[in-house]
């Protein structure tokens, strides 16, 4: 398989190099001249033979051996190429286009890698330097830092679905989930419509005794600062309505009335809807709430739910709870800088393991 590679690879360089020679190089291309430099002083090839490209492909490939797997001579190497990178450009377009030279793609992808896995190995006492997009990575500048930390938060996103519509999004399927809330209604009633005004910021309730209530979207809580609004059908534009069985998306938030049919939800929705089944069997008179309430996560959202995860105990792999760790995760900023339900969530959570009252830590 890697002789497979090896030969597209090749291949590949050759039909650049054929390219090369038609359009002929750039020679005012600080790209070019970047890659001259590095064939040259770094990989010690020839940069002005007809075949540099064949060759330069060849000789990055057989280098891999020396620094894959190895963080601290991915960055040494790295920090040589930044040698040959004057200051004024160093820029994401740059190092972006940079990629095109093997060797460079090569380091820039085992560094990504590295930092998805300090990602995925999220605790308290790291999550907020791994959410510093700005944090120096010592050995290389500032730029190229950046560079490689957006790229890392980039690849953990699209790794983790973060860039699918909220409805499209599957809650709940790893981890500690904490992007979802049951929105309660109490002696209410049955809520059979949900309508989202314009402004978005609530959502209300209709009862089929014709009681209004009013939630929060932010913290998923009844609100009595939100009036009451009284809805003239057909709505207005802005304002969207859902009955039983159907959902809302109102930008980053799901409205769920009852079983919407969404496999990404079904984690949350079924226990409840099951519940309700069976309380309703042994008394007619009995109408629980149906509505339940999903925010798209963030990364730090995301992160905050995974340093969780890596921080509490785990039967399938015989961990143990770190009360230190969830400790700073508290105290962390992206803890802190989360808002409503799920940082509600969290802190619960938190709360919970380390055997604090909720009370106590308000």
């Amino acid at each position: 398989m890697k002789n497979y590679y090896v030969l597209v690879a090749l291949m590949n360089s050759a039909f650049l190099c054929a390219m090369e020679l038609h359009s002929g190089l750039k020679q005012d291309d600080p790209v070019e001249n970047i890659c001259y430099e590095i064939d040259k002083n770094i990989l010690k090839i020839d940069p002005n033979a007809w075949n540099k490209r064949v060759i330069g492909s060849y000789a990055a490939y057989c280098k891999r051996p020396e620094f894959t797997g190895n963080p601290e001579k991915v960055i040494n190497l790295l920090g040589e190429v930044e040698k040959y990178v004057p200051q004024e450009h160093r820029n994401d377009t740059v190092f972006q286009k940079l990629q095109s030279h093997w060797l460079v793609y090569y380091l820039l992808c085992e560094l990504v890698a590295d930092r998805v896995r300090q990602l995925n190995a999220v605790t308290g006492s790291t999550i907020d330097d791994l959410l510093d997009a700005n944090k120096l990575i010592p050995g290389l500048s500032s730029q190229m830092s950046r560079f490689i930390n957006q790229s890392a938060h980039s690849s953990y996103a699209q790794s983790r679905l973060l860039d699918k519509p909220v409805d499209e999004f599957n809650f709940g399927n790893e981890d500690e989930e904490i992007h979802y809330t049951h929105l309660n209604a109490w002696g209410a009633g049955e809520v059979y419509m949900l309508v989202v005004p314009k402004e978005g910021a609530c959502v209300n309730g209709i009862t089929r005794n014709s009681k209004h209530l009013v939630w929060s979207l932010e913290n998923g809580k009844e609100n009595q600062d939100h009036a009451r609004k009284i809805f003239q059908f057909p709505l207005n534009a802005g304002e969207q309505e859902c009955f039983k069985d159907q959902y809302i998306v109102n930008n980053n938030y799901l409205i769920v009335l009852g079983n919407a049919g969404l496999s990404g939800i079904h984690f949350a929705v079924s226990p409840v809807l099951e519940l309700n089944k069976t309380a309703a069997a042994k008394n007619r008179m009995w109408k629980g709430s149906e509505i339940f309430l999903f925010k798209k996560p963030t990364l730090a959202s995301r992160l905050c739910q995974k340093a969780l995860w890596n921080c509490s105990e785990n039967p399938y792999c015989s961990r143990s709870t770190d009360k230190g760790e969830l400790g700073k995760l508290r105290g962390s900023k992206a803890a802190q800088g989360l808002r409503g339900f799920v940082q509600d969530n969290l802190f619960m959570k938190i709360d919970t393991r380390i055997g604090l009252t909720l009370e106590g830590c308000k």
